[in-house]
């Protein structure tokens, strides 16, 4: 798995940094091998000197089965944005991961319901 995180007009403090990339692989291990890649992109959107609610993030993780998780969010201060965006993401994960699992249980019960033909 290729994990990307960008800036742009925005420095990641490196404990932040590190952290992040720590909880987004923590996050996507419960896709395993099924994640192609995840990319964070993070920009200062009015620049440095206006403030306000500027700071943006947006995470995409492609999933080999052609799908894709797509996050975006909003905050003045990057920390809690990247503490957010990530806490979104395993919740997503989870959540998707749960709905496949449930899926192949009602195909393998529907399977098991066909008699077989010999």
């Amino acid at each position: 798995m290729q994990t990307l995180i960008q800036c742009s007009g925005v420095e990641i403090p490196p404990k932040v940094f590190h952290r992040t990339r720590k909880r987004l692989r923590e996050s996507l291990e419960v896709l395993g091998d099924r994640v192609e890649r995840a990319n964070v992109h993070v920009i200062d959107i009015n620049g440095p000197f206006l403030g306000g609610v500027d700071k943006a993030c947006r995470v995409v993780v492609e999933v080999r089965s052609g799908d894709a998780i797509v996050l975006e969010d909003r905050d003045a201060d990057l920390e809690p944005l990247l503490e957010r965006i990530t806490d979104q993401l395993d919740y997503e994960v989870r959540r998707r991961s749960e709905q496949s699992g449930r899926l192949g249980r009602i195909v393998e019960m529907a399977l098991r319901c066909i008699p077989s033909f010999r």
